[in-house]
């Protein structure tokens, strides 16, 4: 029986969640999206399954149906895109002859047409007495809400492509630290949960954003986060602050909102005996889910990008490249400007003497904003978000604006920044387009020493 659709991509995700023990989700490539636009991106007619999801007992096996395609195998099963309630009757095929990857075909063509790079295709298993149905949901990376739903209960990271998962250990919230139980009882039994909680208070953007540069040069070894020794600083930076900011964010969640609910549900004093707890969960209620349940998951939504512009200026610092950040520019105060506002505001220089550098983690159409900034030099605008369309990064370029994004963004299949010639590598950004400016600013009578030698 097919899942009621809802307005809300969420509820829909849970209720695969609730009905389906395993899940595949795969990051759709532009060949698994584009031929719902049109005959003229091709005609594949669904997305590709990779051999990793069909190993194991997700999907049944293949098998070759006629002697005269000795080539092909397949095998059909019964989809239900949750979104409309639509059941069909769908084919994964192998064309032997092409290689190991899989093709889903008969597919709702409007659940895949008009999606933007890097969409999420999310298919359950749910076996009962009447058969096997497979539960579906195509989930649009301009979504925002529900794409960092699935990428926080999955714990997926910026490199993920694909895999199978478990439902039961889906939703599993970021353990904090060990020993915080034992903390949390012992200040509870002590009376001090006042203090415990105003201890646990979240760290500050800087502190953030330090932490989680600490622990990638612990990670990876290296001194600094000099991006002309960095082999890839876009990677870099992409890794810092989609994966390991994030995770220090989540167990800083746990330490606070665990000792914020404790706290209110004992007042902060000696602790309760049971039923006082129940008592005051089912009387605070309504206090509890405003107070650290929303507000919980508005810090959550807030927190992307926070830190991102302490990344960039952490490795400009590191670098050796002169910079001044968040400096008026008639009305507009862009996060950077290189090499100097002085310089910027001198009349006689060329257009390309200076510039400003401005930050978006998640770009979509925020990019706009930046448009009034662009008036008397080049404008780059550095993010690590995958889901651009090609159509906003051409209107870019029309608007003067370089966009800088990962090295492992550039030309991936998920994205749509290949050979567009205003989109370059943050690699390019810092020994290509800084270094043909050097001796500019240095002739402009600047002290300029990159450390990249």
């Amino acid at each position: 029986m097919p899942i009621a659709a809802t307005e809300s991509t969420i509820s829909l995700i849970e209720q695969i969640l609730q009905k389906c023990s395993k899940i595949a989700i795969k990051k759709l490539s532009n060949n698994d999206r584009k031929w719902a636009d049109g005959p003229e991106f091709g005609h594949q007619n669904g997305p590709y399954i990779p051999l990793e999801l069909r190993e194991g007992s997700f999907f049944p096996s293949l098998s070759n149906a006629t002697s005269s395609a000795a080539h092909i195998y397949e095998c059909r099963i019964q989809t239900c895109w949750v979104r409309t309630g639509e059941v069909k009757q769908s084919r994964l095929v192998n064309y032997s002859n092409k290689g190991k990857e899989c093709h889903l075909t008969g597919v709702p063509k409007a659940e895949f047409a008009g999606i933007g790079p890097a969409s999420w295709f999310l298919a359950g298993r749910h076996e009962d007495s009447t058969g096997v149905t497979y539960y579906c949901v195509v989930l649009d990376s301009a979504d925002e809400e529900g794409s960092a739903y699935v990428e926080t209960i999955f714990e997926l990271d910026s490199a993920f492509e694909y895999s199978l998962f478990d439902t039961a250990h889906a939703i599993v919230p970021e353990v904090a630290p060990t020993g915080f139980i034992e903390e949390l009882l012992q200040a509870l039994t002590e009376g001090r949960m006042e203090s415990l909680w105003a201890a646990c208070a979240f760290p500050k953007t800087a502190e953030l954003a330090a932490q989680a540069q600490t622990e990638f040069l612990r990670e990876t070894g290296a001194a600094d986060l000099n991006p002309f020794k960095l082999e890839c600083p876009g990677n870099a930076l992409m890794r810092i602050s989609r994966d390991i900011e994030y995770h220090l964010f989540r167990q800083h969640s746990a330490r606070h909102y665990s000792a914020k609910l404790l706290h209110m549900l004992s007042g902060g004093k000696t602790p309760p005996d049971l039923t006082t707890v129940v008592t005051e969960l089912v009387t605070k209620y309504d206090e509890i889910y405003k107070e650290v349940m929303v507000s919980a998951g508005q810090r959550s939504k807030s927190r992307a990008g926070y830190s991102f512009e302490q990344h960039v200026q952490r490795m400009l610092a590191d670098g050796g490249i002169p910079f001044q950040e968040q400096r008026f520019v008639g009305n507009q105060r862009p996060d950077f400007i290189l090499p100097s506002l002085k310089l910027y505001r001198d009349p006689e220089r060329e257009r390309d003497d200076a510039f400003i550098l401005s930050l978006k983690t998640l770009l979509r159409e925020r990019w706009k904003q930046v448009l009034s900034e662009n008036k008397a030099s080049d404008l780059y605008l550095g993010t690590v978000d995958d889901g651009i369309a090609g159509d906003s990064v051409e209107e870019m370029r029309e608007n003067g604006i370089y966009l800088v994004v990962p090295e492992q963004l550039k030309d991936s299949k998920y994205t749509e920044y290949e050979r567009h010639e205003n989109v370059i590598t943050f690699r390019d950004f810092f020994r290509t387009e800084l270094g043909k400016r050097r001796t500019i600013w240095i002739d402009k009578g600047l002290k300029v020493q990159f450390n990249d030698s």
